[in-house]
């Protein structure tokens, strides 16, 4: 039995001293944007796609991506309610 595709993203986060760090990140399919962000270990912070939309936590991520795509890591917002 073959095992499914898995896609490389490349993911750019906040580093140290304003610097930009970045991961390659290995998926599967079914990845999650929360399996992602609990894989390393990114509290209190969303994806975005290139085109500043936001994944939910719970969407998949694998589906809507091409290998060697950037995702970006960034703080979540507090929204007043």
């Amino acid at each position: 039995m073959a095992d499914a595709e898995v896609r490389e993203i490349i993911l750019s986060k906040p580093g140290d001293s304003g610097q930009r760090q970045y991961d390659r990140v290995p998926l599967r399919p079914g990845t999650r944007a929360a399996d992602i962000l609990n894989q390393l270990k990114l509290k209190d912070m969303v994806l975005v796609k290139a085109d500043g939309t936001e994944f939910t936590p719970l969407e998949d991520v694998y589906s809507q991506v091409e290998s060697g795509q950037k995702v970006y890591a960034e703080p979540r917002s507090v929204e007043a309610g």
